[in-house]
């Protein structure tokens, strides 16, 4: 019995010991926790290409908009939109451009001619509703030439990972990769590139007496994803982004991609690139707190975001399901014709197709 307690009792010393020494071995860290406030977080760009201009890329065309928004990385919530505010985009000129709150947060330059010009500078201004002053620094056009290549694709395949019964397996994934041709760069001087992208799409419902049966769909949401690149030579094709043919009904019949290319500063090309850091991060629902910014608040305030100038040009590809030696198998079809599965309204009704905006009117634009 004794010899039990001796024993425990140098066990319970050890193990007071191995607290002390872990204890010691922890030094302390000061975390540098933002402030607790909502931040103000501005997205706006301007370009040199009007809403005039737009509509004959071809497109419905597209106004300059600011979004304003609110987030707190304390607090965990989603950004929430800043209405009410007074929003202007001033130029060295000594002109004065008011924008128009159209939906919550988001303003709007109702002039269809209004585009950024050469040797022009622009600042964006911001006065909230608790008179709190936002400003960017002045902006301009970058002084390279944007000229825009033709866009391509080309099937290929991606290694992917796919669960397998419960296993992961490494396989080969068909899908296409989207293409921009970059002109040869002779200025002497790096060129900074970011591409965005409007995709549209035939969808059917599967089965022939339906009573909506094609429909086109838009989803913003589809490629959300912007691509950048600094260029020292050109010259090559430049892979924009890769999607999968699995199961991808988009490409069953016709697909149209609309590519912006826009020409933009060494700082804004900076600031996207360390978003893009920050987003493939595991952090990456933080807000950008330690993101470079070029707008600041009179008041010593908290903003994120950039308000940037840029050259654009645009161009349209359309894409046949016939065009891809892979074969694309409908699967919204075998639902449909499976006698083991209920018939739902889709087979019947385009409208109400899940992946995005359905209509049944074809764009103004919509070639066939």
């Amino acid at each position: 019995m004794v010899g039990r307690l001796m024993l425990k009792s140098l066990c319970c010393i050890k193990y007071v010991l191995l607290l002390i020494i872990i204890q010691a071995c922890i030094e302390p860290y000061d975390f540098a926790i933002p402030s607790q406030d909502d931040d103000l977080v501005v997205e706006a760009m301007i370009t040199d290409a009007s809403y005039d201009e737009t509509i004959s890329y071809p497109s419905d065309g597209r106004y300059f908009k600011v979004k304003l928004s609110r987030v707190s990385g304390v607090k965990n919530i989603l950004n929430q939109p800043v209405s009410g505010a007074s929003v202007k985009i001033i130029t060295s000129q000594q002109d004065s451009l008011f924008l128009e709150e159209r939906s919550d947060g988001q303003y709007f330059i109702l002039d269809q001619c209004f585009k950024a010009i050469e040797g022009v500078q622009y600042r964006l201004k911001i006065l909230l509703q608790d008179n709190a002053v936002f400003e960017s620094t002045w902006e301009q056009l970058p002084n390279v030439d944007n000229v825009m290549g033709d866009i391509s694709f080309e099937e290929t395949e991606e290694k992917m990972i796919r669960d397998v019964n419960g296993e992961n397996y490494i396989i080969d994934v068909p899908g296409i990769n989207f293409q921009v041709d970059l002109k040869e760069n002779n200025q002497e001087k790096p060129i900074y590139y970011l591409w965005e992208y409007d995709p549209t799409w035939i969808f059917r419902a599967p089965l022939p007496q339906a009573w909506n049966r094609t429909c086109y769909v838009t989803n913003q949401n589809y490629i959300s994803q912007n691509t950048i690149k600094k260029d020292q030579v050109g010259g090559y094709k430049q892979t924009l982004f890769f999607k999968s043919m699995e199961d991808n009904e988009r490409f069953i019949y016709r697909f149209s991609l609309l590519v912006n290319q826009y020409v933009i500063s060494e700082q804004y090309f900076d600031y996207l690139r360390e978003m893009k850091e920050l987003s493939s991060s595991k952090f990456s629902d933080a807000p950008p707190y330690n993101l470079h910014t070029n707008i600041s608040s009179s008041s010593g305030s908290n903003v994120h975001g950039y308000f940037s100038v840029a050259r654009e040009q645009a161009k349209r590809i359309y894409l046949e399901g016939s065009d891809l030696e892979y074969f694309i198998e409908d699967e919204y079809k075998k639902d449909c014709l499976n006698p083991l599965t209920e018939i739902e309204a889709i087979c019947f009704d385009c409208t109400v197709y899940p992946n995005g905006e359905a209509s049944l009117i074809a764009p103004s634009w919509w070639q066939e």
